[in-house]
């Protein structure tokens, strides 16, 4: 599922590891493995084939992965970089948002929601490259548990969807 040039731009990000504090966890890129495979298939974790381990331990380590916040939103991914732009979909038409990258000096190319009372202006032509943004999407829905919604918690979706995300960027 994932080639070596995947995994080792993504490998440093996952806990377990020799090296890191604690105990080291299994084979780190055959859980990565396992839960793409979840993602890809939208099987509940009692299918999941034996070569990728016992699914108790792989949902048990996924779950813990996900509470201890290994997984991130916007906030957080936006921290620490340098850009000019933000282009997004009326869905991030958020006051702190908006407010956050004002502070940045970053332009925020969303447009306002319809029942927004003072609306932002925002500029149309660059709003027009959203297709990048929808055809990821598209992309994203090609791995069927996320199309379906399979996860039973919002944590465990979200986190399934930023480690999609990763591998497709990676590819």
């Amino acid at each position: 599922m994932l080639t070596d040039a995947q995994w080792q731009v993504i490998e440093h990000y996952f806990l377990g590891k020799r090296g890191d504090p604690g105990q080291t966890g299994g084979d780190g890129r055959l859980f990565v493995e396992a839960v793409l495979w979840i993602a890809r298939t939208g099987s509940p974790w009692r299918d999941l084939p034996d070569a990728f381990g016992h699914w108790n331990s792989v949902f048990k380590r996924f779950r813990r992965w996900v509470q201890r916040g290994e997984t991130t939103g916007v906030a957080a991914l936006l921290e620490g970089l340098d850009f000019g732009a933000l282009l997004g979909d009326k869905a991030y038409d958020a006051d702190w948002l908006r407010r956050d990258l004002q502070q940045r000096r970053v332009e925020a190319v969303i447009p306002p929601r319809a029942k927004r009372l003072n609306p932002a202006n925002y500029d149309a032509e660059k709003y027009k490259w959203r297709h990048l943004v929808e055809n990821f999407f598209q992309r994203l829905k090609g791995f069927r548990g996320i199309a379906m919604r399979s996860c039973k918690t919002d944590s465990s979706f979200a986190a399934i969807i930023y480690l999609a995300a990763t591998v497709l960027r990676t590819r």
